[in-house]
């Protein structure tokens, strides 16, 4: 099974590594205005650079479903709304 990157696994990704979008793309050599777009919908996230983002985070299906886990166990139920608060 391939790991496919869309723009909600983008955002988990970065999220539950605790990533800024300048820390991810300067991660993965691109702008933070292009990882802001390929996040939103605006840009396509191309089969390249899914490659990059696969390899910079070591994914597999298996670690991809552990980052869904806590994103939603504690970022999306907890972290966004403890953001939202302040």
């Amino acid at each position: 099974m391939e790991v496919h990157i869309t723009k909600e696994k983008l955002y988990r990704i970065r999220r539950v590594h605790a990533l800024t979008v300048a820390q991810m793309g300067a991660l993965l050599g691109v702008t933070d205005g292009y990882v802001s777009q390929m996040e939103t919908g605006y840009a396509p996230i191309t089969r390249r650079m899914e490659r990059k983002i696969i390899e910079a985070f070591n994914l597999t299906p298996n670690t991809m479903r552990g980052i869904t886990l806590y994103y939603n166990r504690f970022i999306r139920d907890y972290g966004d709304k403890e953001r939202v608060k302040k």
